[in-house]
């Protein structure tokens, strides 16, 4: 069974449990822009004491966030890095495809699909650009 603990320590550090969606279209990663944050991000966020397990609570944030639901969710590769608030986390991520409009709550300034050119990992957060680092080598970007 999956333990509920949001937050565990690794090497002396607390780190956060974190979800991501892949989800990639013409070759490209949907991203979102917090209103609290400068970088884009793949849409998720924190994994609450309340979620079954990962994949729900990643099922949980973007329903929340975009208004969608998730199909044939699958999980991919598990980092570790920093947040877009500066906290150490530790992330799940998943493809899946989506199901319904992309809509963005009130937490959300922007989305957008983007490549691997220079310029467009540029604007992503570091933990996401190792992320995308994985999916361009496994051949998903």
């Amino acid at each position: 069974m999956y333990n509920t603990v949001h937050r565990f320590f690794v090497r002396g550090l607390i780190m956060v449990k974190t979800v991501s969606l892949l989800a990639v279209k013409d070759n490209k990663l949907l991203v979102v822009l917090s209103k609290k944050h400068t970088l884009w991000t793949p849409p998720g966020g924190k994994v609450e004491p309340t979620d079954k397990n990962p994949q729900a609570a990643l099922e949980r944030e973007v329903a929340e966030e975009l208004k969608i639901r998730l199909t044939n969710v699958r999980e991919y590769v598990s980092v570790s890095g920093i947040s877009a608030s500066g906290r150490q986390v530790y992330v799940y991520t998943f493809f899946a495809n989506i199901v319904g409009k992309l809509t963005i709550d009130n937490e959300i300034e922007s989305i957008r699909w983007i490549g691997c050119t220079d310029e467009e990992l540029k604007t992503v957060l570091p933990v996401t650009r190792d992320i995308m680092a994985c999916m361009q080598a496994d051949g998903y970007l």
